[in-house]
């Protein structure tokens, strides 16, 4: 997170600021059997969230401070999926080999299989936000910090599959929500300009 916060009056301040969130690792899944690819899927996450916060600041000591806020937020975000489902493959093979009780674990894979699958649901929005928290100087221009910020940016987005599988199992314009926002607790250091 990087952002700008400036107090005006006595108590109050406004601030904005800008989130980027992105899946670095993980949301890979694989697997074989005796060689044979029969999943390959990758699914990515990606949202920005630029929150602008109006609110009220009391001193407790000369050092030390309690904050609260609400705002609006402008979120864009969203989820991925590529790659490739062949479980009905694995099915058919387990069960050409006659291993039926191993078979029938794969027997609810996508029929027709799901080849070169990328599907992308983005949601854009606007929403409310709320923050509490508390900062400590630590030096003449500096603060530790800790706070709760409440995003609520949620909406539905329809995506476009690009293969015959994916379009028999999810549906050829399927709709999911997006969830961008949630609860994010923060600590950090505040440096006046």
């Amino acid at each position: 997170m990087v952002g700008y916060e400036s107090d005006f009056g006595k108590y109050f301040f406004w601030r904005v600021a800008a989130e980027y969130t992105q899946k670095i690792a993980g949301g890979i899944t694989k697997a074989d059997i005796a060689g044979f690819n029969i999943v390959d899927m990758t699914w990515g996450f990606s949202a920005i969230v630029i929150p602008a916060t109006v609110g009220i600041k009391l001193n407790v000591t000369e050092d030390a401070a309690v904050y609260m806020g609400a705002g609006l937020n402008y979120f864009s975000g969203g989820w991925s999926l590529n790659g490739m489902n062949n479980i009905k493959g694995g099915h058919d093979i387990l069960a050409a080999a006659g291993v039926t009780s191993v078979a029938n674990l794969l027997s609810d894979g996508t029929d027709p299989i799901t080849t070169r699958e990328h599907i992308r649901f983005r949601a854009t929005g606007i929403a409310p936000n709320f923050l509490i928290g508390t900062q400590a100087r630590v030096t003449d221009k500096g603060h530790v910090f800790l706070e709760l910020e409440t995003i609520m940016s949620a909406a539905y987005a329809v995506g476009k599959t690009q293969s015959i599988g994916g379009a028999a199992t999810l549906a050829p314009f399927p709709t999911y929500p997006i969830v961008v926002g949630g609860q994010i607790y923060r600590f950090g250091y505040k440096h006046e300009l």
